[in-house]
């Protein structure tokens, strides 16, 4: 039985079977209908067919002009998001705002900006913003972008310890400037890897996170920076924080998969 065959026959009928699949990748034409499965978010847009609509009507202008000038950063060589008038902005601006309208707590917050994104290249607009609601929700994502960022203080904390257990040479790296390896980890954790990575890489990562959660973000960080490393440790201090912003080419889909899956680290975030 072939690939998509499958996934045609284990869709929706063996929840463990599908997981197992789900952290081998899912194949782009099956993306949208597993994210969704995974995240709940069609069944949410079912019981509420207005909600969309009604959030964009009810949106707080204050919030506006920060929405606008992230959108014009996010993601501006795809195709999709290429000016100002391209779709992927146009409904982009859409989703953050009708988000920012849903969310009275965190309303708008940059790095939101490139989750949407990534749920805007494989889904409709309305759809992308339940898929971001639940995101949210289940993986407690508004823990992250809560008042004071209460957890990405957590993970960052986490990642320290471990890139001192596992990657010490790093970690002295980044001690002779009194600095810690979250520094570089932050913006990733805050876009879950969108702001950093190309989008094909990006969405293999989130296939993965939808299943294992937080243990994959720390994996994939850990990966980075282990794939990276001889580059990091041979570069001068100041370069490393523009490095990913044009990732090293040993840095793919299928060796953040290799190396991820070395990091043992499930009871360290339990």
């Amino acid at each position: 039985m072939g690939v998509h065959s499958h996934w045609e026959y284990f869709y929706g009928r063996y929840s463990e079977e599908i997981r197992e699949l789900v952290r081998d990748g899912v194949p782009a034409k099956f993306r949208r209908k597993v994210w969704q499965e995974m995240l709940s978010s069609t069944e949410m847009l079912k019981k509420n067919p207005d909600m969309y609509r009604f959030c964009l009507e009810k949106f707080d202008e204050k919030n506006e002009y920060s929405i606008r000038k992230d959108v014009g950063r996010t993601f501006p060589t795809h195709p999709d998001f290429r000016g100002s008038e391209s779709s992927g902005q146009v409904r982009l601006f859409n989703v953050l705002k009708a988000f920012a309208a849903f969310n009275h707590e965190i309303m708008y917050c940059q790095g939101i900006n490139f989750m949407a994104a990534v749920l805007l290249t494989v889904m409709s607009e309305e759809e992308a913003f339940w898929a971001l609601i639940q995101l949210m929700k289940i993986h407690h994502y508004d823990h992250i972008y809560s008042k004071g960022l209460p957890g990405l203080v957590q993970l960052a904390g986490i990642l320290n310890l471990l890139v001192e257990e596992y990657l010490p040479e790093i970690s002295d790296f980044f001690a002779m400037e009194g600095l810690k390896p979250d520094i570089v980890a932050n913006k990733w954790f805050l876009t879950l890897f969108g702001c950093a990575l190309p989008i094909d890489i990006v969405t293999s990562i989130w296939d993965r996170f939808l299943v294992d959660s937080w243990e994959v973000t720390l994996r994939v960080a850990l990966s980075l920076l282990e794939i990276s490393q001889d580059i990091i440790l041979n570069s001068k201090f100041e370069n490393v924080f523009s490095m990913f912003d044009n990732p090293p080419v040993l840095v793919t889909a299928e060796s953040i998969a290799t190396v991820s899956r070395r990091y043992q680290i499930s009871q360290v975030i339990k």
